[in-house]
């Protein structure tokens, strides 16, 4: 059974939360302190190191919830069965996700882990494909190579795509993106 958190602990992590994003709109990560960020919350540092061990712990934290918050958009109740649907959405949810987060996400990228915080996602992004995969195979979905391999590929080319899009803005809008992405999957799930 899963413990429920106590309120005081969701409300501290809350406001360290609003404090990074307030202060990662002033400045970039790598600039921003542990002070900093106990101070604009109104908490005592003695409070951030019992949860965290630093900075950049705390920071995973938060991709681990902003990632839990995505998770439930795509794998919701309305989420598609088919494969191809899925990835669709899950590369429209995602670029919208990261529009929507624009301020931390470009921090977060652009700084010293945000290579580690990509890899994280990956990671978990490509467990997360498998498991899908396995399901769709079990409902008659045929693949012409590996679960392993097809998941790599849909992760790493979604990911790459939508990461330089983000990161280095070439003039495509976010719906060409999606119409580009759209077209990739539907060529490796057909």
């Amino acid at each position: 059974m899963k413990r429920k958190e106590d309120s005081r602990v969701i409300k501290t992590r809350a406001s360290l939360r609003r404090a990074l994003f307030e202060l990662l709109s002033e400045k970039s990560y790598d600039n921003v302190t542990v002070n900093e960020i106990c101070d604009k919350a109104g908490i005592r540092r003695a409070t951030f190191y019992k949860h965290f061990a630093d900075k950049n712990a705390f920071l995973f934290s938060v991709v681990h919830d902003l990632r839990s918050d995505f998770d439930r958009t795509v794998w919701g109740k309305d989420s598609p069965e088919h494969t191809k649907d899925y990835y669709i959405r899950y590369a429209e949810v995602m670029v919208h996700f990261l529009i929507h987060h624009n301020n931390i996400a470009q921090c977060v990228l652009k700084s010293s882990c945000g290579i580690n915080i990509i890899g994280m996602l990956m990671h978990q992004n490509n467990i997360d494909t498998q498991s899908k995969l396995k399901l769709s195979i079990a409902d008659g979905m045929q693949l012409n190579t590996s679960i392993s391999s097809m998941s790599t590929m849909l992760i790493g080319g979604i990911a790459f795509m939508i990461t330089d899009w983000f990161i280095d803005d070439k003039g495509q809008s976010a719906e060409q993106l999606i119409q580009d992405i759209k077209y990739m999957i539907g060529r490796l799930l057909d």
